[in-house]
């Protein structure tokens, strides 16, 4: 390495070649015999055009991940702060001239469910590394692969229209967000590869059970037995009048037998699979795929579930959801947004949070921060610039005492916080009296509210429809403090 090369490293500057680790290099070869072929990521999309279990799962993330808004933020010391209409986000919300924002992260977050990949086509200008990104397409995960280079990571994308012609398109113009694979660092891995068995075997069985309604119209395999040997004239009109009568979509009936035993008879013959071991088959399939595709899914659909295991299924699958679109931040963040300098793609927290909880963290986070510091660290927002920033939530309702409050909202405007407490703790008492009064009866009247703000009224009475014993009652009117400073 020359002088001027180790002056250069000092600052910071590295050659292209020192950019790409050894390890990584000598293992091109092996890398690139790991990446699989178009045919197999086209296999994968196959089977969630025919596996009911794997589109319910995948349009369940969809539905749930896809509406979730991306912002773009900057960082200001420790602090994120949102920019307002930065250009990325409008460009998502109009990507290209065909797909609308949705469409755009339902196709990207399907791909990546079902292959372990996603891809965006990111088209700049000028067209160069470092030109401004204008457009954004979606590009099918089954038609286009990484093509690793012996000396720079990846050489170029490779797009195969029809599985044979290749369109080479540079490695800067295209976003890839891929799963984990142990055998690769190019692809990500599909869960469809852990799930392939299960998947041919739920689809054989989908395939019995068509044949077993269809073509046999749900009849139970049987025959009626004559012990003489009936002429063949006599034997067709039998059968015809059997036909006419149970064939087809008639009621099911059995088949005839003439030449056997001794009398006539009824013969019961086995079916091939007993009903409920097919059906529990099919339901262990549907969990197996459910917990690979969306965690907590399972739980949520399930007709037996509680309402507490469809809540913390709720809770699973949108805990996963998070992590997802995490990593589609990052990812955006690292491929596309260095050319608008430093700042970072966040989606919105898709996750459920409990409200109630928060307000009482608030509460006593209040009570040893000022308004400036409760704005930063639990608002994310920037400080006031005159005196009330510097003082505590309850020094500020003393100092400025001569200011309304708006009773529809509730806000403190610089009323004392004990004005408010007392104006809402006495119709709150009469409203737990109210409430464990009427306990059990039906079609009681609501409580009228008469002082109480419209969002705490809603808070309360969303809790107390799963109240049922008076102690219950009393334990959501009993955090009289919380609701003091609602909302």
């Amino acid at each position: 390495m020359s002088f001027l090369d180790n002056i250069l490293g000092r600052m910071g500057y590295h050659k292209a070649k020192d950019a790409i680790p050894r390890w990584l290099l000598a293992s091109e070869q092996l890398e690139s015999q790991q990446i699989p072929s178009g045919e197999t990521f086209e296999a994968q999309s196959k089977l969630y055009i025919k596996l009911t279990w794997i589109q319910a799962a995948i349009g369940a993330v969809v539905d749930l991940a896809a509406p979730a808004e991306l912002r773009v933020k900057k960082r200001e010391g420790e602090r994120l702060i949102d920019i307002d209409n930065h250009p990325f986000e409008k460009l998502i919300e109009h990507p290209n001239p065909f797909f609308s924002r949705h469409e755009l992260m339902s196709h990207t977050l399907s791909d990546y469910s079902l292959t372990g990949n996603a891809y965006w086509h990111v088209i700049r200008y000028p067209d160069t590394p470092e030109g401004e990104p204008i457009e954004i397409w979606p590009v099918p995960s089954y038609r286009i692969s990484p093509i690793p280079s012996k000396t720079m990571g990846i050489a170029y994308y490779a797009y195969k229209p029809d599985g044979i012609t290749e369109i080479k398109i540079p490695s800067w113009q295209i976003t890839h967000f891929k799963k984990y694979n142990p055998m690769s660092i190019y692809v990500g891995l599909s869960p469809i590869e852990a799930l392939a068995v299960t998947a041919v075997a739920d689809l054989d069985m989908q395939k019995w059970n068509g044949n077993y309604f269809g073509k046999n119209n749900a009849k139970v395999p049987g025959a009626i037995a004559y012990s003489d040997m009936i002429n063949d004239s006599d034997w067709d009109r039998i059968k015809q009048e059997y036909k006419d009568q149970w064939g087809g979509t008639h009621r099911s009936g059995p088949m005839l037998m003439r030449g056997y035993g001794e009398a006539i008879q009824y013969i019961q013959m086995g079916m091939s699979q007993k009903d409920m071991e097919f059906l529990n088959g099919r339901q262990f399939n549907k969990e197996e795929i459910f917990s690979i595709y969306a965690r907590g899914l399972t739980s949520v659909l399930d007709k037996s579930a509680t309402e507490a295991n469809a809540k913390a299924g709720k809770a699973t699958l949108r805990d996963n959801i998070y992590s997802i679109l995490d990593m589609m931040g990052q990812k955006i963040t690292t491929s596309i947004l260095s050319y608008w300098g430093d700042v970072i793609a966040k989606f919105d927290d898709v996750r459920e949070l409990d409200r109630l909880m928060e307000l009482r963290e608030l509460r006593e986070f209040s009570r040893t921060h000022t308004i400036n510091e409760i704005r930063v660290e639990k608002y994310n927002d920037s400080e006031m610039t005159d005196e009330r920033g510097d003082l505590l939530p309850d020094q500020i309702t003393d100092q400025f005492q001569n200011r309304d409050v708006d009773t529809e909202s509730g806000a403190r405007v610089g009323v004392p916080e004990a004005a408010i407490g007392a104006k809402y703790a006495g119709e709150l008492r009469a409203w737990q009296k109210y409430e464990i009064a009427r306990l059990g009866k039906k079609n009681k009247r609501k409580f009228e509210c008469k002082q109480i703000p419209k969002t705490l009224e809603s808070a309360i009475r969303g809790q107390l429809k799963s109240a049922i014993t008076e102690d219950e009652i009393k334990s959501i009117f009993r955090i009289e403090p919380e609701w003091m400073n609602y909302p």
